[in-house]
């Protein structure tokens, strides 16, 4: 079965990492990546991946968090930041933590509010996927992928590995803008060691260029 590839959070005109996308993803048989995910969407507004699953048990439906399998998941601080988010929603709504704080959060509730929750689910995918989708910054990037910060700075250069739109850290004053890079793009080559290699195999076969 084939699985969504996790959207972007950034989508600009022009960007070149959709197509880096669709590159990496052909290597990986399981993945199926495409500019559409999760029905329709508006033009001009950012894909939004879904991370909370809604069973239908007939009286009852239990609704339960269900985070990125890849690196995201073991980042503490979008987990901790998403079970928050989660819990706030569903308590808001008076559910049924069937967790018990074991694992991750699920909730239940009487069918008769299934309305209800799938309008409040609309707000909270969005604040789930900002949080598990937002930007990685290059220092982690080069830690996830192992990979040197010379090939980061190299590949992004070239293309092969292009950053987001860049971030404005520091005070106003002071500030300064950081190259950040997209979530999905990052979980792919995660998930694809083979392509790292190629991508150095590459760089060996080039004039004037040593390991």
């Amino acid at each position: 079965m084939k699985l969504a590839a996790p959207s972007l959070p950034i989508r600009e005109s022009g960007s070149s990492v959709p197509r880096v996308l669709r590159s990496v993803a052909k290597e990986l048989p399981d993945v199926d990546y495409s500019d559409k995910q999760n029905g329709e969407e508006t033009a001009g507004e950012p894909s939004v991946a879904d991370y909370v699953v809604l069973q239908d048990l007939g009286d009852r439906i239990t609704i339960s968090l269900v985070p990125p399998d890849d690196f995201r998941r073991r980042l503490t601080g979008r987990m901790s930041g998403a079970r928050r988010s989660f819990r706030r929603s569903m308590r808001r709504l008076s559910g049924e933590d069937i967790s018990a704080g074991r694992g991750l959060p699920a909730f239940q509730f009487d069918a008769i509010a299934r309305g209800q929750v799938e309008e409040a689910l609309h707000t909270l995918r969005r604040r789930l996927s900002a949080i598990f989708d937002a930007p990685i910054p290059a220092g982690e990037v080069s830690r996830i992928l192992r990979i040197t910060s010379q090939e980061r700075r190299r590949w992004m250069k070239d293309g092969r590995l292009p950053s987001a739109p860049r971030q404005r850290s520091g005070r106003a004053e002071k500030g300064f803008n950081v190259h950040v890079f997209s979530a999905a793009l990052v979980a792919l080559l995660e998930r694809s060691p083979g392509t790292i290699e190629a991508w150095r195999e590459e760089d060996l076969k080039r004039p004037g260029r040593t390991a």
